[in-house]
């Protein structure tokens, strides 16, 4: 003898009943976005803080700072950062970054890693960058904008904005 199940068909057959019918509700009107208001919102004319390069020697030490060493930085890099004019120099109205090899510290290269910690710290703005980056096996140059209180922990916890990065190749060596 077969056994049926009706208790199983029943509430399906009424689990299809339920939904079914009309909705006398009325359907929610559209959302409607506030028309924008013209705050009349300007940058200035003249910036709070920029670097022109209109000057020889080293980086203005009242916009920069280096970061010295040769710990790899957390990409392995091969280079140790130095605050020498053979790394960084100002003339012709531009900064140069110069990576050379040469020994120091346990490290095959030497350049320079500049930054404004300290002496420009912005919450909102515009930012304007003009830079002509090198290309070239083992090469990787970056302009980021980084916090300087790193309330979140090391990087990149505390977070960072990349102006630009790149890399010519994957490298074998990166300088």
């Amino acid at each position: 003898m077969k056994t049926i199940h009706f208790l199983p068909a029943l509430l399906i057959g009424l689990q299809m009943l339920a939904c079914g019918g009309k909705n006398n509700d009325p359907a929610p009107p559209p959302y409607i976005p506030p028309t924008p208001v013209d705050k009349n919102w300007q940058f200035e004319a003249t910036p709070v803080w920029a670097d022109e390069f209109d000057y020889n020697g080293l980086p203005d030490p009242a916009k920069w700072t280096y970061d010295l060493g040769g710990g790899g930085w957390g990409n392995n890099e091969l280079q140790y950062y130095t605050d020498k004019a053979a790394n960084a120099q100002v003339a012709n109205g531009m900064l140069s970054v110069i990576a050379r090899k040469e020994k120091m510290d346990n490290r095959d290269y030497t350049s320079a890693r500049l930054v404004s910690k300290g002496r420009g710290d912005f919450l909102y703005g515009r930012f304007e960058i003009k830079a002509k980056l090198p290309a070239g096996k083992g090469t990787w140059p970056a302009i980021w904008m980084l916090p300087t209180d790193w309330a979140y922990g090391d990087w990149p916890k505390s977070g960072k904005s990349t102006s630009w990065s790149t890399w010519a190749t994957i490298p074998t060596v990166c300088i």
